[in-house]
């Protein structure tokens, strides 16, 4: 997972003030039991949510 956090628009004069897109940010996940869902279809559990964890350091 690769992070870039700006301060406007990248599409219009935004700067990058932290990250780019050559650091891999990634070290792990897990499911947390948390599943989207739409109007539509409320008991949907087949998009499940999953918990990023970072790299240290």
């Amino acid at each position: 997972m690769r992070v870039q956090i700006w301060n406007g628009p990248p599409n219009a004069g935004g700067t990058i003030v932290f990250g780019d897109l050559t650091t891999n940010r990634f070290a792990s996940c897990a499911l947390v039991n948390i599943y989207r869902d739409s109007e539509t279809s409320v008991v949907n559990n087949q998009r499940p949510i999953q918990a990023a964890r970072r790299r240290r350091s």
